[in-house]
């Protein structure tokens, strides 16, 4: 701990009593940014409740604005089926999308 110590209070006091000022210099190739998306499935646009307190159908917790005014869907609305097939709680939603 002494020795990080001292180096630590050297190179401050070096850089303090110095004149100049330090320089940015950037290190390396630059990294291509790169976005994560969450799978390449379909979305509804929605955040599902995960608590599952609705029985016998799915409620979102939060609706894009493109969904209020395109999709139809309200705030409130329970989804109860996908394309025909039942949706009983968040499990069902995730196969029904993913299928």
């Amino acid at each position: 701990m002494v020795k990080i110590s001292n180096l630590i209070f050297s190179v401050a006091k070096e850089l303090a009593s110095s004149g100049s000022r330090l320089r940015f210099k950037e290190s390396g190739p630059k990294a291509e940014t790169v976005r994560y998306r969450r799978g390449k499935g379909v979305t509804l646009g929605i955040m599902p409740d995960f608590a599952g307190v609705i029985k016998n159908g799915l409620r979102p917790t939060s609706l894009l604005q493109a969904n209020l005014l395109l999709g139809g869907m309200k705030k409130g609305d329970i989804i109860t089926a996908i394309n025909g097939k039942t949706v009983n709680n968040i499990q069902d939603y995730m196969f029904r999308m993913a299928s």
